[in-house]
């Protein structure tokens, strides 16, 4: 090879070899989080650095008459899920793209409840059989939809125990123990599988904990520590048998209206009136700071694994002998053939 045709080759090396080892490797997939504006009637995405990417899809009044949303979730299928406040219904949207799937359990199809009442959906959360529990804020109870949001029934109500006080649930979710738990103004209530009462979780109460006020929402850690929001300005923290530990650093002097814990282990918090989502280390006790600002009234967040980046073919990535014999040849082969090719 002439000394010119080994410059060249360095050349097309040093120019297209890292495009190529971009394009052989196969994109990780990317966290976002979704968060519920409730009086602008929309779900914003953000990607893992608090970028906002936009309203997700179709998730929103426009297109799906979302209305007030409130709670979300991913379901089994990897769906977003959203409570719609404003006519009671519970929304699936496609979990890739947003496109609206249509309303999954119709405020009509809730039955009957005690008292003069209208059914109205607070929390979300799908159990180990792809069953939906959803709690029923102006009713007291629990109701259960099958995957296809058949009304099976009324999973717990109010009463039969003195301290069985559903009264205005909000939250709820299955816990690390298999058992469900749901949050209301008389403190954590937590039910076995079959919806037995098993009572109030430890000192999560306002009795043992006097700064458990005006509980919004609730998350358990990776070791089973339970954290509770509180619209009254703090976070509380539990250890796995519900003793008080105190409230979590920097979560102070705004209220919380949700909470999730993120692909890294830190809890996100949304500020309702603030218009902010605050990140926490909790392992650590340490505030992160600022996530997210800007949102009219955030309420709920979830996050989700998405993998919408497309890619590469890996039969039309070339092999590296193959590479190197375009390189020496100038490059010109190779230039052609990642032509049309994105990055």
């Amino acid at each position: 090879m002439s000394k010119n045709a080994s410059v060249i080759a360095n050349m097309w090396v040093s120019i297209f070899l890292p495009m190529l080892t971009i394009l052989a490797i196969k994109p990780a997939d990317a966290s976002s989080l979704f968060i519920s504006s409730l009086n602008n009637g929309e779900i914003l995405e953000y990607n893992d650095d608090g970028t906002l990417l936009g309203v997700f899809g179709e998730a929103n009044r426009t297109d799906s008459d979302l209305d007030g949303p409130n709670s979300l979730i991913i379901g089994p299928n990897g769906n977003l899920f959203v409570t719609s406040g404003g006519d009671s219904n519970i929304l699936e949207f496609d979990g890739e793209n947003g496109t609206f799937l249509g309303v999954f359990v119709d405020a009509d199809q809730a039955g009957s409840g005690p008292g003069p009442f209208p059914f109205v959906p607070t929390g979300l959360d799908f159990d180990s059989n792809g069953n939906l529990f959803v709690s029923d804020g102006l009713r007291d109870q629990i109701l259960e939809y099958d995957s296809n949001g058949n009304l099976l029934g009324v999973f717990a109500t109010t009463g039969g125990d003195i301290n069985n006080s559903l009264d205005g649930p909000e939250d709820l979710s299955f816990g690390p123990n298999g058992n469900l738990f749901t949050v209301t103004f008389e403190g954590i209530l937590e039910y076995d599988p079959d919806g037995n009462f098993l009572g109030i979780f430890g000192q999560a109460n306002p009795s043992d904990s006097s700064l458990f006020l005006d509980p919004s929402d609730f998350s358990f850690d990776s070791n089973g520590n339970l954290f509770v929001a509180s619209r009254s300005r703090n976070i509380l923290k539990y250890d796995s048998s519900g003793n008080f530990l105190g409230t979590v650093s920097g979560a102070s002097g705004f209220a919380v209206g949700g909470l999730a814990f993120g692909p890294n282990g830190n809890l996100f918090a949304t500020s309702f009136f603030g218009g902010q989502v605050f990140e926490f280390d909790v392992e650590n006790d340490i505030p992160v700071g600022t996530f997210a600002s800007g949102i009219t009234t955030p309420t709920g967040l979830v996050f989700s694994e998405s993998s919408d980046e497309p890619e590469p073919n890996p039969e039309s990535v070339p092999e590296p002998g193959t590479v190197l014999s375009f390189l020496a040849m100038g490059g010109l082969g190779l230039a052609s053939k990642f032509k049309k090719r994105t990055l």
